[in-house]
């Protein structure tokens, strides 16, 4: 498993040195970014395109051309094959996104809520925070809830309300979408 944190007490060298490849990683594709945009140092007509962009886009390149890092496309290739997490945060969003997609496909529905020591009590957990994230954004608040998760999440029906937004007419279509999901897997087990 190469889903290692930062603070790794039982091996501290791994999670710095995990943390740093995802940093230097960052860091590389920032400078591929904007030598696609801007071209390599040296390129001709780059004093043209740095006299176009304005003053704040200029910063940033400059900030980008200081960064140093040590990942090349060998050692990209070398820990992708090992199945190296770059970005642990999404892969875990996308995790739990898996979980409930697979809940919906059981439950016939996205309404998700915590109950008393339910199964699904880790997922619903994970909703909550969703739904919390979700009033941050519309207030235009800083989250990690971003509007490709909002789509992602709004394709599976998804009930951003809490519990008492949870009306019976969509109640009774998720029941009725359960039994035939039911009735289509004993057809299928035969």
């Amino acid at each position: 498993d190469t889903l290692v944190p930062k603070v790794y007490s039982e091996l501290p060298f791994l999670g710095r040195w995990v943390d740093k490849q995802r940093l230097d990683y960052k860091r590389y594709l920032a400078k591929k970014k904007m030598e696609v945009e801007f071209g390599r140092d040296g390129d001709e007509g780059e004093e043209k395109k740095l006299r176009i962009l304005n003053e704040e886009q200029k910063k940033e390149m400059e900030r980008v051309k200081r960064l140093s890092t040590g990942m090349t496309e060998e050692r990209i290739r070398l820990l992708e094959a090992e199945g190296f997490i770059w970005d642990a945060i999404e892969y875990l969003w996308d995790t739990k996104f898996k979980e409930l997609c697979n809940f919906v496909a059981i439950n016939g529905h996205a309404a998700i809520f915590r109950r008393s020591n339910r199964p699904y009590d880790p997922l619903a957990r994970w909703a909550e925070v969703q739904r919390e994230n979700y009033k941050k954004f519309t207030r235009g608040q800083k989250t990690k809830l971003t509007e490709e998760r909002i789509e992602r999440l709004n394709a599976i029906n998804f009930v951003w309300g809490g519990y008492s937004g949870w009306n019976e007419p969509r109640m009774k279509d998720a029941r009725e979408w359960k039994e035939g999901f039911e009735m289509v897997e004993k057809r299928s087990a035969k």
